[in-house]
């Protein structure tokens, strides 16, 4: 509704404004030919009233505004280029990182069974040599 009134508001001001400007043709073609019979107001707005466009018709965009909308397409396509690349960078950083991490933990791992594994021997002797003794 408001989109309805701002549209009629438009056309009633260039209406006005049209109206104003055939006055002023008017007179100055009265000003430059007063033998001139005046020529009839209505039909002179009539003649030179630009009808509004229909709502279906398309505009072509300049070549201007087409090389600036190819500009920033172009732009726009590298941007998620880059941000693609930057992201799979990104995550081989981040596999390296956690396959290094993996591996010093599987190592830590390795060696603290191999520390249990001497640890659990040592006792084992230590019980046998304890057991042995008592005999």
């Amino acid at each position: 509704r408001a989109r309805a009134l701002e549209s009629e508001a438009r056309q009633l001001e260039l209406a006005e404004r049209q109206r104003a400007a055939a006055e002023v043709r008017e007179r100055a073609a009265r000003a430059v030919a007063p033998s001139e019979p005046a020529p009839d107001p209505e039909a002179g707005a009539a003649a030179k009233a630009v009808p509004a466009p229909a709502p279906d018709v398309t505009i072509p965009p300049s070549p201007e505004a087409a090389r600036v909308r190819a500009a920033r397409e172009e732009a726009a396509r590298r941007a998620v280029a880059d941000a693609a690349r930057a992201r799979t960078a990104g995550d081989a950083e981040r596999a390296a990182a956690r396959a290094k991490a993996e591996a010093e933990a599987a190592k830590r791992a390795e060696q603290a069974a191999r520390d249990r594994a001497r640890y659990d021997e040592r006792i084992r002797r230590y019980e046998e040599e304890q057991a042995g003794g008592k005999k």
